[in-house]
Formats: C-alpha cells, sequence, structure tokens
C-alpha cells in the first residue's frame, strides 16, 4: 500500500499535477470507496484513484447513484488490481494489473535459492504492472470534446 501510494504520487509530482487531496484508511471495501468518493463530491476533482478495486467500484456506485456524477464524462475513476469484477458491463473500470502469477514466481525462486543455500540478495525485486484501460477513464482531450 505504501509502494503505490508513493509511485502514485511520486509520478504525479514527476509531471507537475497537484494532489488535489488523499483518503485515507485501513478498510479496502466497498463501503470505505463509497464513503470516501461521496466526500470528494463538493471539490470535483477531474479524476480518482482508488487503491483497489473493490474501493474504486464502491466509489463508482456512490457517484453515480447518490451523487448523479456521470463516469467518466464528469469524473475519470481508476482502480488497481485488475479483480475480475473490474472488468463487469456494469463497471469497465480502468485499472492497473500487477502480474500476481509472476511475482509468485520470483518469490518461490528466491525462497528455493535460499532453502538450497545460494545468496539472495536483500534488495527489492519490482515487477512492471500493467495499465488496463477500460470505459471508467479516457484521455483528458476526448473528455474535454464531448462536453
Amino acid at each position: 500500500s505504501v509502494d503505490r501510494e508513493q509511485g502514485f504520487t511520486g509520478r504525479l509530482r514527476e509531471l507537475g499535477v497537484p494532489l488535489h487531496a488523499r483518503i485515507g484508511g485501513d478498510a479496502y471495501s466497498y463501503e470505505a470507496g463509497h464513503a470516501a468518493a461521496l466526500s470528494l463530491v463538493p471539490s470535483r476533482p477531474d479524476f480518482i484513484f482508488f487503491a483497489n478495486d473493490l474501493l474504486a467500484i464502491g466509489g463508482m456506485d456512490a457517484l453515480r447513484h447518490k451523487a448523479g456524477i456521470r463516469i467518466p464524462d464528469d469524473i475519470a475513476v481508476i482502480g488497481f488490481d485488475d479483480q475480475p469484477m473490474a472488468a463487469w458491463d456494469s463497471y469497465r473500470l480502468t485499472t492497473v494489473n500487477r502480474p500476481v502469477s509472476r511475482m509468485v514466481e520470483m518469490t518461490v525462486d528466491l525462497l528455493r535459492r535460499s532453502a538450497k543455500g545460494l545468496e539472495v540478495p536483500a534488495e527489492p525485486h519490482f515487477v512492471p504492472v500493467e495499465l488496463v484501460e477500460r470505459e471508467s477513464s479516457r484521455p483528458r482531450a476526448r473528455r474535454d470534446q464531448t462536453t
């Protein structure tokens, strides 16, 4: 979670995009996403990045059904994890896919090396992620053309 946040906020800084708001919490739940999204409605950010897909889906439901906000026309929504429900027709959530199977392979390989007495460097191992673009977001230029 800390790495996700640092990666996200670091990239915003690199791009010169100010962080509008940060809503923290310890629950990665539908309800937490619902509440977080509603708390942001008065300030109308261009997009909301949720730390996982379940939060994003709760947020999308709140935005649509409680606040009458159109996604992505009014606010774009992005999640993280690419859970199967992110692709459901009701959500079509843009999300970040983590290659979990590759992460597991790397972990098993490191454990096997350690069990054999081989040196295992005490350093982070990074696996590239992929942005999965769906209908909950679209490029700003296209959004501006439709309003």
